[in-house]
């Protein structure tokens, strides 16, 4: 009787230690969700400047193209412009308003492309500022949910933040 008593209590006991094995387990996880988040999250400012970058860089290779474009289109100019004064000196006149209007054309090509990657930078900068903010909140958030950490929805960022540093650093044993 004694031996059947001993190996029940050690089958509990087995019972007891998995359940624990899995909370501890689930914790680690969880623990690990939010470490991967602390430390993805900074990466998509990051990202989206990077994606910025190459947006701005596309749209100043169109201004460098419209540049050679004008240049080229200058030499031709140019070139023209010396036959014509060899024909006739009458024909200068027509060439020198029509390469006026052709660099006004341009200039205002350059300008259009200039307003435009000014707007767009601004609406990009808009959109980081806006959805870096929100994603930090909906991580912190989450996080503090997962763990059951009770806190006021008017808790700044940072409160929120040294509420998860001081549960884990309490709850979270390292391996």
């Amino acid at each position: 009787r004694t031996l059947n008593n001993i190996l029940e209590q050690i089958e509990k006991e087995k019972e007891i230690n998995i359940e624990t094995q899995k909370r501890v387990e689930i914790l680690n996880q969880k623990a690990d969700i939010v470490l991967k988040n602390f430390k993805r999250s900074p990466e998509i400012p990051t990202l989206l400047n990077k994606l910025n970058l190459i947006k701005k860089i596309k749209k100043i290779k169109e201004i460098q193209e419209l540049i050679n474009k004008i240049r080229n289109e200058n030499k031709l100019l140019s070139k023209e412009k010396e036959k014509c004064e060899k024909e006739n000196l009458n024909n200068q006149q027509i060439i020198n308003e029509n390469n006026h209007l052709k660099k006004q054309d341009f200039k205002n090509k350059i300008q259009e492309k200039v307003q435009e990657i000014g707007g767009f930078e601004r609406t990009l900068s808009a959109f980081i500022k806006h959805n870096s903010f929100k994603l930090h909140k909906n991580l912190i958030d989450n996080a503090l949910d997962n763990f059951k950490i009770t806190y006021n929805e008017t808790d700044s960022l940072e409160h929120k933040m040294d509420l998860i540093i001081e549960f884990s650093s309490k709850n979270i044993q390292p391996q």
